[in-house]
């Protein structure tokens, strides 16, 4: 027997891939960090992440055509809820208004949240700006990949003990993770 619900609700169904957060910077040098549960791989160098376009994070991307994905660990799901909590216009530099341990990424030299499971640093590409201003739909190009050694070891050649530790919006402050390896 199935339950028929609101199709308002499909995105409660299907997960939009693991929590990130997405540290962004603005032309004043500003640091922005904001949360987000819809993202997924493109291609293999182009990550997709769909945002608000009255995000901070989605002025400072236009602006500035820098940000880094950070995928969120299970251990430091705090980060991630303190940088949803308030709007980077409103409060400055999230990192400092929220407490949020911060490092500079590799590549772009952006502050990041520190303890991540992994990076990726990515520029906007001009071509898919357009797309992105219209409908918050956000393509980039992967300029810079970081991934914490625990979970990626030397010769792994996958993220399998990282996703491990990925966690999953599911509603409000809901979170799950899952970890078991098949196959």
């Amino acid at each position: 027997m199935y339950r028929e619900l609101p199709v308002e609700e499909a995105y409660h169904i299907q997960t939009g891939g693991p929590l990130i957060m997405i540290a962004s910077v603005s032309e004043d040098g500003t640091a922005d960090v904001m949360t987000a549960a819809w993202n997924a791989p493109f291609d293999t160098d182009q990550p997709l992440v769909v945002l608000d376009k009255s995000h901070t994070t989605s002025a400072n991307i236009l602006a500035t055509g820098r940000y880094v994905i950070c995928i969120v660990s299970d251990a430091d799901t705090k980060s991630a809820f303190a940088a949803g909590s308030c709007k980077g216009r409103d409060v400055g530099d999230k990192f400092e208004a929220k407490g949020i341990p911060s490092r500079k990424s590799a590549k772009l030299g952006l502050k990041v949240p520190d303890g991540c499971l992994a990076y990726i640093e990515c520029e906007l590409k001009e071509s898919e700006k357009p797309m992105f201003e219209k409908y918050g739909i956000l393509v980039g190009k992967a300029v810079g990949v970081e991934a914490d050694e625990k979970y990626w070891p030397e010769g792994a050649g996958d993220f399998r003990e990282g996703m491990k530790h990925e966690v999953h919006h599911v509603s409000g402050s809901v979170l799950i993770r899952g970890g078991e390896i098949t196959g």
